[in-house]
């Protein structure tokens, strides 16, 4: 008798191409969606390394920076600090200086041998307006006026003297003849310049 129930391990239904049959489908999506998945991870990564690698850079600088601070000599910068205010002073008042040097030294090359001035009386009334009155005494009329020409018309008087006026011309008891001398000056032209 033939037995009926036939038990095999072997599946009845078989594939006529001889492969078996996958059931997850390999489409574009799926394969774009795992790459996308790997890429997102790896960026994720990356960042977090860069991230780290910035954090030890700004350590490595704080470290750097508390060093230099600490080499740092603040006593010296506190006296450069001095010094240059003191320089900064010493310029603004050499530049507001003056001086009558420059006026003495043109008053000698321009007076005359046989005139002398017995008084100088110099104000400064404003930044703007300088006086000069001297007196002075001459061996005659004549020497008065060429001292009159001489610091009306040179350059350097010109420099010097504006609107010059010579006054006051008495003969003395000695036979000299005395006189006034007024002057109003440029006060730029007293200003201390070291050039």
């Amino acid at each position: 008798m033939e037995n009926k129930f036939k038990t095999s391990f072997i599946p009845k239904s078989f594939n006529e191409s001889g492969s078996i049959k996958n059931k997850t489908p390999h489409n574009l999506l799926s394969i774009a969606s795992t790459l996308l998945i790997f890429i997102v991870i790896a960026a994720s990564a990356g960042v977090f390394i860069y991230g780290k690698i910035i954090e030890k850079q700004v350590a490595v600088a704080k470290e750097a920076a508390i060093v230099k601070e600490a080499s740092f000599n603040y006593a010296a910068v506190d006296k450069i600090i001095v010094v240059d205010k003191q320089l900064k002073v010493a310029n603004a008042l050499l530049k507001n200086h003056t001086t009558l040097a420059g006026l003495f030294d043109m008053l000698e090359a321009h007076t005359l041998k046989s005139l002398r001035f017995t008084s100088f009386e110099f104000k400064y009334l404003s930044p703007t307006q300088v006086t000069l009155i001297m007196k002075g005494k001459a061996q005659s009329f004549g020497g008065v006026s060429k001292q009159a020409d001489l610091l009306t018309s040179s350059d350097a008087a010109k420099k010097y003297f504006k609107s010059p006026f010579f006054s006051d011309l008495n003969l003395d008891s000695e036979g000299e003849v005395s006189f006034s001398f007024l002057t109003t000056i440029d006060p730029q032209v007293l200003i201390y310049n070291p050039q």
